[in-house]
């Protein structure tokens, strides 16, 4: 304990890090770990060293943001929460590091937007939303990336307007 920041470290049989934790300590030693860390870090690695896992925490104890990578070092998901406690995005990707899909959320817990990627990291699907959960507009690609079609939607969910196009692009 150092200025009232605490570390802990956990180990592999063989030694090698397992978990690491920073924070703040500011309860008393009875509460829940996430409870007794404020700015506070938890990390985990893979034996080969890479980190696996990473929570932050915002100073009221709440969770700000998750962060897991594939044992090859590459990101998996990254997930982040609004002081409030929902999600204000969650975003996925493929082994190879190229994103797999994005959700953001508006503080209310309502979707706000979602993308959806090619394992080649070309746009799949593109849906953003009203505040009211109606769907807003809807965009479809092809793999090469071209636009395949688009959608805009009244907030009421009548379609505004709509296109279609063929994978050349015209």
């Amino acid at each position: 304990d150092h200025n009232g920041v605490t570390y802990e470290w956990e180990y592999y049989t063989d030694g090698s890090v397992f978990r690491y934790k920073v924070g703040k300590t500011e309860f008393s030693d009875d509460t829940p770990l996430t409870d007794t860390f404020s700015l506070g870090m938890v990390l985990e690695y893979y034996k080969n060293g890479n980190e696996k896992e990473s929570i932050s925490y915002y100073e009221n104890g709440q969770v700000s943001n998750i962060y897991r990578q594939y044992e090859n070092g590459k990101r998996q998901e990254h997930i982040r929460y609004y002081k409030n406690g929902n999600k204000e995005s969650h975003n996925t990707y493929y082994e190879n590091g190229n994103g797999k899909e994005d959700i953001y959320y508006y503080e209310n817990g309502n979707r706000k937007e979602d993308k959806y990627y090619y394992e080649n990291g070309n746009c799949i699907e593109n849906i953003s939303y009203y505040e009211n959960g109606q769907v807003q507009a809807e965009y479809l690609y092809y793999e090469n990336g071209n636009e395949k079609e688009w959608t805009l939607y009244y907030e009421n969910g009548q379609v505004r307007d709509k296109n279609v196009y063929y994978e050349n692009g015209k």
